[in-house]
């Protein structure tokens, strides 16, 4: 019997070839890692809620870069939630043309904030605060679209 052959009992992974040494541990660490994220979401978004709270209109540079961030994450999961709720009561063509203006609207907003914050590179510490406003305040403007899309349910809608 040769050293490559499978043995069910005394296994190891001396006897695996060099790549499927590292191969195996890292597959089971990454599993385990995403069932961890996964069970922790709801706790960390509650963590993430409570250290919010303390948000306010003056503070250093990191804490405001944070409260932009944390606002804009806010709007983002409101937006994503009202386009779910769209998209549910769609027919197949209508849910392909809304998908599509989504992603064509992400992409706008995306490059015009590139362009209203500027590219990191050529900003300093408050690029994050810039970049994650100018988000918000687009993110925000679509909500309203979509809170509109939502609230009609005439066979004319959207306007």
């Amino acid at each position: 019997m040769s050293n490559n052959s499978f043995q069910p009992t005394g296994y190891s992974l001396r006897s695996q070839p060099p790549a499927m040494k590292y191969f195996l541990p890292l597959l089971l660490a990454l599993e385990a890692s995403v069932i961890s994220v996964h069970a922790d979401q709801k706790s960390e978004a509650e963590e993430a809620k409570e250290s919010r709270s303390g948000c306010v209109e003056a503070g250093n540079q990191m804490q405001l870069n944070f409260c932009a961030s944390a606002d804009f994450h806010d709007a983002d999961l409101e937006m994503n939630n009202l386009y779910a709720t769209q998209m549910a009561r769609l027919t197949d063509p209508e849910k392909s043309r809304l998908r599509d203006a989504q992603r064509a609207w992400l992409v706008f907003r995306d490059k015009a904030c590139l362009y209203e914050s500027r590219a990191k590179e050529e900003s300093g510490s408050i690029w994050p605060l810039d970049h994650f406003t100018c988000l918000s305040a687009h993110t925000k403007q679509r909500i309203e679209d979509l809170k509109g899309y939502v609230a009609c349910t005439q066979n004319s809608c959207p306007d």
